[in-house]
């Protein structure tokens, strides 16, 4: 199965390679790369809202210079995720609890 769906995508990016224009160079690239990346990691809730709050952040921050809004959208995302950590054994343990 593994074979198949990297075999499948690679004739799929074969044949929209032709379709996209060559001024979008490896930057757009390296984008679908790491959006692939990306899309194998997003594995539980945290991780979810983690990328969603990255996202939100990098999209608020987009006028800032240097590309500034990738390290604030990182900042943001290692926050939540923090935070979603260090709340997440207080529900589990209510919700065992709760159980009992």
């Amino acid at each position: 199965m593994n074979w198949l769906a990297w075999q499948g995508f690679s004739v799929l990016g074969i044949v929209l390679a032709h379709h996209i224009p060559t001024e979008w160079g490896l930057g757009f690239a390296g984008t679908l790369a790491l959006m692939g990346l990306t899309g194998t990691l997003l594995v539980d809730r945290a991780t979810w809202v983690a990328g969603a709050v990255a996202a939100c952040a990098a999209l608020a921050a987009y006028a800032l210079p240097l590309k500034l809004n990738i390290l604030v959208a990182i900042a943001a995302a290692v926050a939540i995720g923090l935070v979603m950590d260090h709340l997440a054994p207080a529900s589990r343990m209510l919700a065992q609890r709760k159980e009992l």
